[in-house]
């Protein structure tokens, strides 16, 4: 019986397309006694779709069955790292029985693309989204059937409060975005309608201070550092679900942060609540809450300290 073994190259590494080419062939060569068959892929033509508990590849918009492979070879992985990583993980959690070589299993966060897609495979609440690569608008196209609802929203993957975050109405407005800053890399989210959303402050572990965000009414955004307003909610403990303070718990053991801002959204329709972000700069000494924040965190450091002495 016939098996497969798949080469993800970096297109941008091997500038034409004798030279990866070339690497296959020969490695069609060396395996032709064993019944393989070697087929390449440039992984900048990959997109990802995640939900809590499924990550599904895209190749050139379409979905892609990593799961037939016997074996995925990366090659020239440092110029695609966090695709190599995002593929390991889920090979390594999906498919353990496919080989990997050169493969890169620890999860490292470089972007939100990289985090969502860990907590997705955990199986931790995070709204639907698709991973954009760069300049490549076809996975907008792929993202609109059947799978969104306008509006949705539109982000680099290595924004920060609030920056390049987009609220988008038509899917012409989502392509616009993703073929005009070709430098950039986007995930598409789906937009969840509630009332702000809440940032837990998370200090080696441990809820500590929660606060309830919500934005002016010109804008999507919930970001304090974008003009939202930030209240103190005292009543966690009983306001939100078991389940809700299960997640944000759980984000952060798997993301291992000591200290962190997790950003939870609760849709106003169902009640269901996901995980926007996990933030590693969470502002305990700036933005809303600052004395209550900073007590939190004087509080952890000198537990800290408590173990040195």
């Amino acid at each position: 019986m016939e098996r497969t073994v798949a080469i993800f190259y970096c297109q941008e590494s091997d500038v034409t397309e004798k030279g990866y080419g070339r690497f296959i062939a020969k490695a069609t060569d060396l395996l032709v006694d064993d019944h393989c068959i070697v087929e390449g892929f440039a992984m900048e033509k990959m997109g990802f779709r995640m939900r809590p508990g499924k990550i599904e590849v895209l190749y050139q918009g379409q979905p892609f069955d990593v799961g037939r492979f016997a074996m995925v070879y990366f090659k020239n992985r440092a110029a695609q790292i966090e695709i190599v990583r995002v593929l390991s993980v889920l090979l390594k959690t999906m498919y353990p029985h496919i080989a990997r070589v050169d493969a890169s299993e620890q999860q490292v966060v470089s972007s939100k693309f990289t985090e969502t897609a860990y907590l997705a495979l955990a199986e931790i609440p995070v709204p639907l989204t698709i991973f954009l690569p760069r300049g490549q608008a076809e996975f907008v196209n792929a993202a609109t059937e059947g799978q969104f609802s306008l509006p949705c929203i539109v982000k680099d993957t290595r924004g920060n409060k609030g920056r390049d975050n987009h609220l988008v109405s038509t899917w012409a407005d989502a392509r616009h975005l993703v073929e005009t800053d070709s430098g950039q890399e986007f995930v598409l989210q789906q937009y969840i309608p509630a009332e702000g959303d809440y940032r837990f402050v998370v200090l080696g572990g441990e809820i500590a201070v929660v606060i309830h965000r919500l934005g002016s009414n010109d804008s999507h955004l919930n970001n304090t550092s974008q003009g939202a307003t930030g209240t103190l909610i005292t009543d966690w403990q009983t306001r939100f679900s078991a389940a809700c303070l299960a997640d944000v718990q759980k984000a952060v053991t798997l993301l291992q942060r000591d200290t962190a801002g997790v950003d939870v959204i609760i849709d106003r329709a169902t009640g269901q609540h996901y995980i926007l972000e996990v933030n590693s700069s969470p502002q305990l000494l700036s933005g809303a809450a600052v004395p209550e924040k900073a007590a939190a965190l004087q509080k952890y450091l000198r537990e800290r300290l408590k173990l040195t002495s």
